[in-house]
């Protein structure tokens, strides 16, 4: 559960090295390269199956590798489904943006506006919770939670749980000081959408994006199960074997976390997120103002990354790991997931996966 940037902060300096060598012409007789890649990453990791897509201007390369179902012995398919985790955070972002286009709320509007327990409210903006730097406390990082998560994944748990695990801790920094990844900042915007909407926010992500552009295979859950083609998701049990971990509450990692998806909605909806379509330009200009991470080439917008000039963001959670990345320059769009995942991966496969494409496109490798 302690999600994103953990393992990645140090794999992205390898990433960005990658990347800035990326050539600009998609060669299909990398097809082969590629999916050497990704069948030797799911093997050493033991992942019972990935699916991989790569579209390059009007050229696609779609990989479904291993099991969706290792029970059944069902083979992964493009289209399954799956959580995509943190990747839930870009429609979170995308709808309280369309908010402040409406004067619904500001971006620089105050916590205290309407948290005013939080510490440091009166100086934490809403843009600050968009882009990680109000220095809030991390939920998923309290122990007490961890082994309450870990031993009832199908509890139910409510925003305000979450919150007032974080009244129990000092916050990381002040306001504005630096950039930390919390997962509380992303529950406190779920709130935030309730209270101004008077609407859930699954209602809201649904009316305002996923109808919209027709992500049929997209949704916001309030219930533990996937539905539909779909990849169960596992993680190691500790014994050499592996546990099927597929149904786990939606509460737990909600406006963070909750969503389910498929690659080709994902790239859909990436292409719309980068260039601003739901939101106008002039949020689209706040949504791009990047904030340093600490990491050479990585830089975080409102509820959006930017790795050397690939913009998106990845997911994290028990059972699914995914990444989906846009370069508007490129016109490329990588998206890829698996489906095993562990409640704490410092060094995560989907990084090698990625590593290898980047390198194979580069012409390190299938060249």
């Amino acid at each position: 559960m302690r999600q994103i940037f953990f393992w990645f902060i140090i794999a992205t300096v390898l990433l960005v090295l990658v990347i800035t060598r990326l050539e600009t012409a998609f060669r299909t007789e990398l097809s082969t390269g590629m999916a050497k890649v990704v069948d030797e990453v799911i093997k050493k990791y033991n992942i019972p199956g990935a699916v991989v897509g790569v579209w390059h201007g009007r050229r696609a390369w779609v990989y479904a590798a291993g099991l969706s179902d290792i029970g059944t012995k069902t083979a992964m398919r493009p289209d399954c489904r799956f959580r995509i985790a943190s990747n839930t955070k870009t429609f979170t972002a995308t709808v309280v943006l369309q908010l402040a286009a409406k004067k619904k709320l500001s971006l620089d509007d105050k916590l205290d506006k309407f948290f005013p327990r939080i510490p440091n409210s009166g100086r934490i903006t809403i843009r600050q919770l968009l882009n990680h730097t109000s220095g809030i406390y991390d939920f998923v990082e309290d122990k007490d939670f961890e082994k309450a998560y870990l031993a009832d994944p199908l509890r139910k748990w409510t925003p305000q749980e979450e919150i007032d695990i974080v009244l129990k801790h000092k916050p990381d920094f002040a306001p504005g000081e630096k950039w930390k990844y919390s997962n509380s900042n992303y529950t406190l915007l779920g709130m935030i959408i309730e209270k101004v909407t008077g609407s859930k926010i699954e209602s809201e992500v649904s009316r305002r994006i996923i109808k919209p552009l027709g992500l049929y295979h997209t949704n916001f859950p309030v219930t533990p199960y996937i539905g539909g083609r779909y990849s169960h998701g596992y993680m190691d049990d500790g014994k050499g074997g592996l546990k099927d971990i597929t149904k786990i509450s939606p509460s737990i990692p909600w406006a963070g976390g909750a969503m389910i998806s498929n690659i080709y909605d994902l790239k859909r909806w990436l292409r719309v997120l980068a260039k601003g379509s739901l939101i106008g330009n002039a949020m689209r200009k706040e949504q791009q103002d990047w904030v340093s991470t600490g990491v050479e080439g990585m830089e975080f917008g409102l509820g959006i990354m930017d790795l050397k000039g690939f913009i998106g963001h990845n997911g994290e959670i028990l059972g699914f790991a995914s990444f989906m990345l846009y370069s508007p320059q490129r016109d490329m769009t990588i998206i890829l997931f698996v489906n095993k995942c562990n409640e704490d991966e410092k060094i995560h496969p989907t990084t090698d996966i990625l590593k290898g494409i980047f390198e194979a496109l580069s012409g390190k490798e299938g060249a």
